[in-house]
């Protein structure tokens, strides 16, 4: 591959699971609280409404995007937690990371074969 193709590659393998990842929040928020359980870390969780909501695909009831705070209040209530005091100080620590090896978003980059990455994430709670 030139080095042109290997950069749209990339691209076409990040696009991909940023549109699985907002899939698969929009899911996530769309389940009873407490019906799942995050398993993965609140730093992952934070990091997963960021990226979404730099999407701005997914949109309330009246039809307008997501703040960053609506995703977050829904997604950590889906989960049966408290969305941290400190969220924007946990997203600026995330442009701090040495390596994006741990990142939500090469974690779905590398889990792209599979049919359900949320599942690395939660678990199923009995209501």
């Amino acid at each position: 591959m030139t080095p042109m193709e290997l950069i749209q590659e990339r691209q076409r393998r990040r696009l991909k699971a940023l549109s699985r990842m907002t899939d698969d929040l929009a899911w996530l928020i769309g389940q009873p609280a407490g019906r799942v359980g995050w398993t993965g870390t609140q730093r992952g969780l934070v990091e997963m409404v960021h990226l979404v909501w730099q999407q701005r695909r997914l949109v309330d009831t009246q039809g307008c995007p997501y703040t960053q705070a609506q995703l977050a209040r829904e997604a950590f209530a889906a989960v049966g937690r408290r969305v941290p005091g400190s969220l924007t100080r946990i997203v600026g620590d995330l442009a701090e990371r040495v390596s994006d090896d741990c990142s939500m978003l090469s974690r779905y980059e590398r889990l792209d074969g599979e049919d359900n990455i949320l599942n690395h994430f939660i678990t199923y709670n009995t209501l």
